[in-house]
């Protein structure tokens, strides 16, 4: 059974609330990194992950759509996807070069 069932809602409704939700996370999380109360490792791995998911909530809006729109939709959300991986590399980066982590030889 689909969670969307389970809900009383279809994938493309289910998928426009989590896109909404993701874009809140995001916004957030970009303004407490302006604010200088995020670190810009916890900024790269909440980006990360919020775009990807962001991603994966686009492709079940894209569902209902069609003709250009679900091309854009769809385009959108596989840009998303390599952001999210290219941000995530950034943290990987980030998260091993910490000077405070202890790197036994």
């Amino acid at each position: 059974m689909k969670i969307a069932a389970l809900l009383g809602a279809s994938d493309a409704t289910l998928g426009l609330v989590l896109a909404i939700g993701w874009l809140a996370v995001l916004g957030i999380g970009l303004y407490q990194y302006r604010q200088g109360s995020r670190s810009r490792k916890k900024f790269y791995m909440n980006t990360s992950a919020g775009v990807i998911w962001l991603a994966f909530s686009l492709f079940q809006v894209s569902t209902t759509l069609t003709g250009i729109v679900e091309t854009v939709t769809v385009a959108l959300a596989v840009a998303l996807i390599c952001a999210g991986v290219a941000t995530g590399v950034g943290w990987w980066r980030l998260r091993n070069t910490d000077p405070d982590q202890n790197v036994q030889a």
